[in-house]
């Protein structure tokens, strides 16, 4: 059905979400020369399906003007905020191009650590959109044919050059020296990805079943825990065999705040990863624990971290690991360099339980002195 007003021209809206209806109302009501903006969140700007679908229209009519990230939580609202300006007559220099604006560090602290923008903040905010400044982190013009599959969030085009990167702290980083520095190569070049599966209510836990799942929680401090993987029967999924996983292949968390990586170990039997993860079957040209010490490296860390999205729950696609580039060394440098780090981690691992053993035994000399020992009974392991 075509409404007269013509509100609906630019795509299908979804049934999930009515953001894009007052997008797209604002945009039916404007004239020739008509600009608008309006306050969207997060998921208007990066959600796919339905809502993709109309941006890529928005854009391909080139009306979108402007993406500015706004500070978090503003006023009453803890959901990150932009405005999204709309133009029908975008100037000439404008033409074919987006200006992103992060303006998440302009604001003032209110009552309650609620923020909001001060005059002088609207002030800077608005110079830079009448005047198209490009400063860097900051503000930066994109050409539409550079905006990356529909996704409108400023920090895909204006990354921080510093960060909190555990446990190191706040962390500025020079990525331009690495390239410069050193041979890279786009992590697609180095293996095949393959997703995890969904596992479903149908699909029952159970002590003899088939497959066992990697789920987030077997995945501590960079092992995978293999020994406590749960079993499940899993039936009526003819695509079960490309979730299987085989020695060597790495794995990255593609769900939560945290991004666990860890190299599938020797094993039997058939192991998947769940949805939470992205698998990775490298190629002969690259050590697995090579690319897992990058990838849990500050600079690792920064090049996922900078590509995860989502309003609730940051998410990683398959997409989004394609480009990140990984510093090549030949592979033989590569397995060197990795069984010497790996051995004298190993002995400083024995250092550690030995210090920790003698702490242990300190303070059972303690509680002895106290007159307390006699009071308990260790009889864990």
């Amino acid at each position: 059905m075509v409404t007269p007003f013509h509100r609906f021209v630019y795509g299908k809206l979804p049934r999930t979400s009515a953001d894009m209806a007052f997008v797209l109302h604002a945009l039916s009501s404007l004239n020739e020369t008509g600009k608008a903006v309006l306050v969207v969140p997060n998921g208007t700007l990066f959600r796919g399906g339905p809502e993709a679908v109309i941006r890529e229209h928005l854009l391909a009519a080139d009306v979108i003007e402007a993406v500015i990230a706004l500070p978090v939580p503003l006023g009453n609202t803890a959901v990150q905020t932009n405005l999204l300006v709309l133009n029908k007559n975008k100037a000439a220099e404008r033409k074919g191009k987006v200006l992103f604006i992060n303006a998440e560090n302009e604001y003032a602290e209110g009552g309650r650590r609620r923020k909001y923008l001060g005059e002088e903040h609207v002030r800077k905010i608005a110079e830079i959109y009448h005047n198209g400044l490009e400063i860097e982190e900051i503000s930066r013009f994109v050409m539409v044919q550079d905006i990356q599959e529909t996704n409108l969030l400023s920090s895909r085009y204006l990354q921080h050059s510093e960060l909190e990167i555990e446990p190191y702290g706040k962390v500025k980083f020079h990525l331009e020296r690495i390239k410069q520095s050193t041979q890279v190569q786009p992590l697609k070049q180095l293996g095949t990805f393959y997703r995890g599966i969904n596992i479903s209510a149908k699909d029952a836990e159970t002590e003899n079943g088939e497959y066992k799942v990697i789920k987030l929680s077997d995945v501590q401090n960079g092992e995978l825990l293999i020994e406590q993987l749960a079993s499940y029967e899993i039936k009526n999924n003819a695509k079960i065999e490309s979730y299987l996983v085989q020695e060597g292949d790495v794995i990255i968390s593609s769900r939560g705040m945290g991004i666990k990586v860890a190299v599938i170990p020797p094993h039997e039997g058939k192991i998947l990863i769940s949805h939470n993860f992205i698998g990775i079957r490298l190629n002969e040209t690259i050590d697995p624990f090579y690319l897992k010490t990058f990838l849990e490296s500050p600079v690792g860390q920064y090049l996922l971290l900078s590509k995860q999205v989502g309003t609730n729950v940051s998410i990683l696609s398959i997409k989004d690991l394609e480009d990140i580039p990984v510093p090549m060394l030949p592979l033989s440098e590569q397995q060197e360099m990795m069984k010497s780090y790996l051995q004298e981690q190993e002995r400083l691992d024995q250092q550690i339980k030995q210090l920790q053993q003698q702490q242990h035994e300190t303070k059972l000399k303690l509680y002895e002195k106290m007159g307390i020992r006699s009071g308990f009974e260790i009889i864990g392991s």
